[in-house]
């Protein structure tokens, strides 16, 4: 009777343990297969990252060509303005300086015309002939 427990008991134990086997077979199958998918996710990943990457960086290179041919154009467009502007004040100078030439001239023919008056001639008949007269 002590045997047939003992045997009951080992045969309990034994089909216990090949049924745990079987589970421990099916978990790790089951881990491959997870695992597998998992590094096939992963490639697609990168794959895409990388692809993502290089368009980035093509994005940013023609960005940069951009950027560089508005700054010369904004350069160029500044360049002239300020020639312009020069140009300009030049011109401003010249007329500061011709209205000082003008006033001159005025102020000399008004003070002329202040100081010499023209008064007709006692003699002549009268609208012929002027005589200055100081």
């Amino acid at each position: 009777m002590i045997h047939k427990t003992v045997l009951d008991s080992v045969m309990q134990h034994e089909t216990h343990i090949q049924e745990m086997e079987e589970e421990m077979r099916s978990f790790i199958s089951t881990k491959s297969e997870a695992t597998e998918e998992l590094r096939g996710m992963v490639k697609k990943l990168q794959t895409m990252f990388c692809s993502s990457i290089r368009t980035l960086d093509d994005l940013a290179s023609e960005l940069d060509k951009k950027s560089q041919s508005t700054c010369e154009k904004l350069n160029t467009q500044v360049n002239l303005h300020s020639s312009a502007l020069d140009d300009l004040w030049q011109l401003e100078a010249l007329l500061l300086l011709q209205k000082g030439t003008y006033l001159s001239y005025s102020q000399a023919l008004s003070y002329t015309s202040q100081s010499t008056k023209l008064e007709p001639c006692s003699t002549a008949p009268k609208g012929t002939i002027w005589k200055l007269g100081t």
